[in-house]
């Protein structure tokens, strides 16, 4: 036994000191993919939270906002203020009836202010009164090229202060127009003799007054 060689052995395998230790082995690195940034990653809870809250504050503005406005031109209406202002006799200005058209921002259409009076005097003398009392409010007549055409029967004219104009328009109330003369051969028109006269209730005479911007006159004409 003792003469027999020896069996070579393996050298023993080295030893990892921080095994050793008792420490783990270190993480494998990250690869490049890995470390890329995340940016185009989005929660898509929060995403959908984000998307609804954009639809709700969209349908308000769309909504409520147009509402708002709308009430608020027919409560500041300047135009109505201004007619309101006319020193006009009572006779020359009953029974008003006002409308609006069109919007302020000259969306679509410019705001149109009107109003309507009844006038118990004839068609002149009702015109006049109108153009003192316009005078006496500091309007002065517009031009002539910015005044619509006269009509026969009618009374017509034209206003302007700062950027406003008006224009008054007085006729004969449809209450008070006679009836159409007759152009049959062989038939005798009643009123040709006789002068209608206006039946009970009826004023005359009507006023329409318009009041818009003059800028919306220059791009309507």
């Amino acid at each position: 036994m003792l003469g027999a060689s020896a069996v070579p052995m393996d050298p023993p395998a080295p030893v990892d000191a921080r095994s050793s230790l008792g420490t783990r082995p270190a993480a494998p690195r990250p690869s490049a993919a890995s470390r890329r940034p995340r940016a185009n990653l989005v929660d898509p809870p929060a995403d959908r939270r984000v998307l609804v809250g954009l639809v709700v504050v969209v349908v308000v503005l769309l909504g409520i906002l147009p509402l708002y406005l709308l009430s608020s031109s027919g409560s500041q209406n300047a135009a109505f203020g201004q007619l309101d202002a006319l020193n006009l006799p009572s006779w020359a200005s009953g029974h008003p009836v006002d409308h609006t058209s069109g919007d302020r921002w000259c969306v679509g259409d410019c705001l149109v202010s009107q109003r309507t009076w009844q006038s118990s005097r004839s068609v002149d003398v009702t015109a006049d009164a109108y153009a003192t009392a316009l005078v006496a409010a500091g309007w002065t007549k517009a031009p002539s090229a910015a005044c619509p055409p006269q009509v026969k029967g009618e009374s017509l004219t034209c206003w302007q202060l700062d950027a406003d104009q008006m224009n008054v328009l007085v006729t004969n109330a449809p209450c008070a127009v006679g009836p159409v003369p007759t152009t049959e051969p062989g038939l005798v028109d009643p009123g040709a003799t006789v002068k209608p006269s206006s039946p009970a209730g009826c004023d005359p005479t009507s006023v329409d007054v318009k009041v818009f911007a003059r800028i919306a006159a220059h791009a309507t004409g």
